[in-house]
């Protein structure tokens, strides 16, 4: 009679083990299900110049491979344009990207009279017909089974 209650207990537990394992969230929640979410930089873009300062968009698409939303609680960034920090900051608005879409996120920045006028020096001189932007991340994820912590680093040529 024993036997038989513990070959119960041990289909029923076999049952809903395989039965749970087809659930996205359990399945992250052992590390077989969560992926990275994929941050890529799609542009630089010029909004305002002044006198004292520029002032950029920079572009992002976030993309979540998960078979789960996830929230985009943080993001902290910088930019340089070839080498040079031009720009950094906090995004701290947060986002939800659903499971298989993706989210584009425009940062705002703004870039010190120096640099703007060492980088318009080097495109009037013909040093360069094209920069290279650099953006370093850090994303903060809030998900179901806790926060992530995800950093990126992606560089886009700009002409």
């Amino acid at each position: 009679m024993l036997k038989q209650v513990w070959l119960l207990r041990g289909i029923g537990l076999g049952i809903l083990l395989l039965s749970v394992s087809s659930c996205s969230h359990f399945k992250a929640l052992v590390g077989l299900g969560m992926r990275k979410p994929e941050v890529h930089l799609s542009s630089v873009k010029i909004k305002h110049v002044s006198f004292s300062e520029v002032a950029v968009a920079i572009n992002l698409k976030v993309f979540n491979p998960n078979e789960f939303a996830l929230d985009l609680d943080r993001l902290d960034y910088q930019l340089s344009i070839n080498e040079a920090l031009i720009a950094k900051g906090k995004h701290q608005n947060s986002i939800m990207i659903d499971a298989g879409q993706t989210a584009e996120i425009s940062l705002p920045a703004e870039v010190n009279l120096k640099t703007s006028i060492r980088i318009m020096k080097e495109l009037i001189a013909g040093k360069k017909d094209q920069f290279m932007a650099k953006w370093f991340g850090t994303a903060y994820f809030n998900s179901s089974f806790g926060p992530i912590k995800i950093e990126h680093t992606d560089s886009k040529t700009l002409s």
